[in-house]
């Protein structure tokens, strides 16, 4: 590890506290469960304020196999299908119970158990490199490792507890935006929801995706398996968009796919103007974006299907956002076919019926959503800041590198 400031010190794992095991309670010994002591499992440690649990012990149970430790103990998942992808680390905020894939670390009175357990998370990387195979897929983090592993900790034991003041000061801020953002997000579904009652609007009209098309129109199945190879992907090139890349009607290009200039030729008919409709037609079948400026040119890829529509009747935002609502879904729901995942093809989506209003009126609507998505998207930009400060804030303060 790097040097360390004036005041803190290097501590192993092994050196910080009490270390103890977990256990599980005879599971067909029904005195043992349904009581009040919150019983923690790999499956359950999900929160690091551990609070609560999906299944509960009884005073006798805990004494039959498992153990109970105390509020202030640091628990940690050591054996589990997460820890292929995450490393999960808790503190416990009242008296709990824990089973055999956990391990529990209570702190020296010189060392504050949440400061412990944000120091661990901290280090998720490096923990997560000693993590090893135990069959079937099966995480294991080896003990001995782990009781090795050295981290950075203040001596003084009020500059701890003032480093987790200020991480929680930020968490607090991230809950309040993201309660923010679900309410928002409340309300632009109640938007759309009271839009599309189509049962008790008699005058709406239904016609099919086929009737919509008009001639200028078309539906286009993204190229197969045997046109676009996975060996032809590249690092920088065309955009291809697959089925996980439509987030929210919307493209995101986080993780997307390329494919060479030369080949997006090969697949000229694949390429999308604005105002093309793409969906997923595997899988699920739910997603739906339409083509914005910045995404004209990009391929449609395997495993999607693009609607190009003539836009005398219906706008492709219109279409978009109906295809996403439970009449367009129950239609889909019913005409896919698949024995192992359900799959669309372009029969179906032509004989897809599609509750429309006046063009003026899709207008109307689609404006007064995009308004709304304005505050939502601003709700999500200041999440992501937030985060993204956190996570800076806590390898500063973690650290040292910055003081409290």
């Amino acid at each position: 590890m790097s040097d360390v400031p004036e005041g803190w010190r290097h501590v192993k794992l092994k050196d910080c506290g009490t270390w103890w095991s977990g256990g599980t309670p005879p599971t067909e010994e029904p005195r043992f469960w349904g009581g009040d002591i919150p019983w923690i499992s790999a499956a359950s440690l999900k929160d690091f304020r551990i609070t609560d649990s999906d299944r509960q012990v009884t005073h006798a149970g805990s004494m039959a196999g498992t153990k109970v430790v105390e509020r202030g103990t640091v628990l940690f998942i050591v054996r589990g299908m997460s820890l292929k992808k995450e490393f999960r680390v808790g503190v416990a905020q009242r008296r709990v119970a824990f089973g055999q894939d956990c391990k529990a670390l209570l702190p020296h009175t010189s060392i504050d158990g949440t400061f412990l357990g944000l120091a661990l998370k901290a280090r998720e990387r490096d923990i997560l490199a000693m993590v090893d195979e135990a069959g079937h897929g099966t995480g294991r983090l080896p003990t001995d490792l782990m009781q090795r592993l050295e981290i950075a900790v203040p001596t003084d034991l009020v500059e701890q507890r003032r480093i987790v003041e200020v991480l929680d000061a930020l968490d607090e801020q991230v809950v309040s935006a993201s309660q923010e953002l679900a309410k928002r997000r409340k309300v632009e579904a109640g938007f759309v929801a009271s839009i599309f009652k189509v049962d008790s609007r008699p005058s709406w009209q239904t016609p099919t995706v086929g009737a919509l098309l008009g001639g200028g129109g078309g539906i286009q199945i993204g190229p197969f398996g045997s046109q676009l190879h996975s060996y032809e992907y590249v690092s920088d090139g065309i955009p291809v968009i697959m089925p996980q890349d439509i987030i929210g009607r919307s493209v995101s290009p986080d993780k997307i796919a390329r494919v060479s200039t030369r080949k997006s030729r090969e697949l000229a008919r694949h390429l999308l103007v604005a105002g093309d409709v793409v969906l997923g037609r595997r899988g699920d079948l739910s997603r739906c974006a339409v083509v914005r400026t910045e995404n004209e040119g990009w391929l449609c890829g395997t495993g999607c299907l693009r609607i190009r529509l003539d836009g005398s009747r219906v706008l492709p935002e219109w279409l978009a956002l109906a295809y996403t609502q439970d009449y367009c879904q129950r239609q889909i729901a019913a005409m896919a076919v698949g024995s192992t995942m359900p799959n669309i093809n372009s029969g179906i989506v032509k004989n897809l019926r599609v509750p429309v209003l006046p063009i003026e009126g899709q207008s109307r609507a689609i404006s007064a959503l995009d308004a709304q998505r304005v505050g939502l998207s601003a709700a999500e930009l200041k999440i992501s800041k937030l985060m993204h400060m956190k996570q800076g804030l806590v390898k500063d303060l973690l650290s040292g590198r910055v003081r409290v």
